[in-house]
């Protein structure tokens, strides 16, 4: 029982895996050439069930799916600013 209970708040706190990584840019926002930043993060999702009784268990157990994938584009310099932000959700 307290096995089951460690691995289950191990898994509360990992369960909702997201990864990320800071902006990765190019040049200077105050040089006319300007600046491109790029960003976005992967998010996924692991469900484990355990019922004693199967016909209450539903969906997949031990299910591991991609949620979602996001893309930011950014481009500044001292006239303007742009950007843009692709998202993918499953």
């Amino acid at each position: 029982m307290k096995r089951s209970l460690l691995f289950l708040g191990i898994l509360s706190l990992t369960a909702g895996v997201e990864a990320s990584a800071a902006d990765l840019s190019w040049g200077d926002p105050t040089l006319d050439s300007g600046q491109f930043k790029i960003s976005g993060a992967v998010r996924s999702r692991y469900l484990h069930k355990d019922y004693v009784v199967d016909a209450n268990e539903g969906s997949q157990n031990d299910d591991w799916r991609l949620t979602d994938i996001k893309l930011v584009l950014g481009y500044e310099n001292p006239d303007w600013i742009a950007g843009a932000d692709a998202r993918c959700y499953q």
